[in-house]
């Protein structure tokens, strides 16, 4: 039998008593283990007439029980009378914003083992909400939209990729925000869905 310890520590190298395997643990470089996260997803579950101007027509707001990263959101809308390129904002908030006329998204965890999500806050908008205050623009990007009911193209904002960083939500004030940059002249026919990971 071999012992192996850990030379900064009193620790010792682990076997899993099912596997037989030495146990290890990934870590980032500021000692985030690297491992499965439970994953939840919330999207709309059909189109919805978003705010006008530029208030805030899509949200989600961290929990105060768990730490969540946001890996995925996919924006998809149409827009009456002309089609347009339409300017969408991310904004990242240390202040949560307020009132509005909001439409909650149930949160599916991926694992029907997993428990539920703390993100009980994820909301789209008829009426704008009063945005949140503090961080700032997070992302931005440009999305053409057709004519509606043809809902035109998709808008991802993405951070999947290895090594790279997702936005993280500590407590119910830290929220993302989705607004369009520049005033629409019509209505506009949207389509949201958020995906993350807790721990």
């Amino acid at each position: 039998m071999a012992i192996i310890k850990s030379g900064a520590s009193s620790d010792l190298l682990t076997i899993d008593p099912t596997s037989k395997a030495a146990r290890v643990t990934m870590y980032d470089t500021r000692g985030n283990a690297m491992v499965m996260k439970a994953g939840y997803c919330a999207g709309t579950t059909a189109k919805f007439a978003a705010a006008a101007g530029t208030t805030v027509f899509a949200m989600m707001a961290g929990s105060a029980t768990t730490t969540i990263r946001v890996q995925r959101i996919t924006v998809g809308g149409s827009i009456a009378t002309t089609s347009i390129n339409a300017d969408l904002v991310l904004y990242k908030r240390t202040a949560l914003g307020s009132g509005g006329t909001p439409s909650s998204l149930t949160p599916i965890a991926k694992d029907s083992n997993s428990a539920g999500s703390g993100a009980t806050n994820v909301k789209v908008f008829t009426a704008g909400p009063t945005a949140g205050t503090g961080g700032g623009v997070l992302a931005t990007t440009t999305m053409f939209m057709g004519i509606t009911p043809a809902l035109s193209q998709i808008a991802v904002f993405d951070w999947t990729m290895f090594g790279m960083e997702a936005p993280v939500l500590r407590g119910v004030n830290d929220s993302l925000e989705l607004s369009f940059g520049t005033t629409q002249a019509n209505t506009s026919t949207m389509t949201v869905w958020f995906e993350w990971t807790e721990e």
